[in-house]
């Protein structure tokens, strides 16, 4: 009998053990991660597989990682939430190697009426890495009594700032795309952002940075600088086919 064949069976047939172990074989196995399906599956061969409950996928060995069955190229969801008075976001353990590249969206409000920065610092075995070597460029358009642009650009900071001083009271939404946070090799991550700063000041940013070391990021941690604090939805998508 074929692993994941049909089998009739014939009256009081014994179950052999190599029966019982190609019934086993035929199953889907049901775990929360890659890491929980790689300990209880020692034995696993190409094309075992498993279903993955924090993404509801389920996932295929190829015979070097789990890789999401029956995807075609877009978006797939792997965690969010919300957020209130929340002076960050951070999030351990959602970069994983069955996706190579990331988005992250967030929508809300700032909550303090100070205007400050929103940064962003990757995280690695739940900590943040405040290693100086974050390097980006941005460039900004804004209103301001009246029509405006800058450029800003830093090397060798402990984080990337999305922008400047033009989080406060208002809307803003910000989409991170994170490069190959898993690999070991320098991320690099591209953002856009939109803040409804009042009614007469409004502005968008867009940037490139690099994180330049060959750590494998796990996570992630966006905040606000200062006493600023957010209130709002945020979500992660792994890249299928990236």
């Amino acid at each position: 009998m074929a692993a994941g064949s049909w089998r009739n069976w014939a009256e009081a047939e014994l179950v052999t053990e190599a029966l019982f172990q190609d019934i086993a074989d035929s199953l889907v196995f049901i775990y929360s991660s890659d890491s929980a399906a790689n300990s209880a599956l020692t034995n696993k061969v190409e094309g075992s597989i498993y279903y993955n409950t924090t993404t509801n996928s389920l996932m295929a060995w190829s015979g070097a990682a789990w890789v999401a069955v029956g995807t075609t190229p877009g978006l797939n969801y792997i965690t969010g939430g919300t957020v209130s008075g929340a002076t960050g976001i951070d999030v351990d353990d959602c970069f994983t190697s069955t996706y190579r590249n990331y988005v992250l969206y967030f929508d809300g409000v700032g909550v303090d009426s100070g205007a400050e920065q929103l940064r962003l610092q990757m995280n690695a075995s739940s900590s943040h890495d405040t290693t100086a070597n974050s390097d980006w460029a941005g460039t900004t358009e804004y209103y301001i009594s009246g029509a405006g642009s800058s450029v800003t650009a830093y090397i060798d900071i402990a984080y990337f700032e999305l922008v400047g001083n033009f989080i406060k009271d208002s809307h803003f939404s910000v989409v991170v795309d994170f490069l190959a946070p898993q690999a070991t090799a320098a991320t690099q991550i591209y953002s856009k952002l939109a803040t409804h700063y009042n009614d007469t000041e409004q502005g968008t940013v867009q940037l490139a940075g690099v994180k330049d070391e060959t750590t494998a990021f796990d996570g992630f941690y966006l905040y606000c600088d200062d006493t600023q604090t957010m209130t709002g939805t945020w979500k992660l998508y792994g890249l299928v086919n990236s």
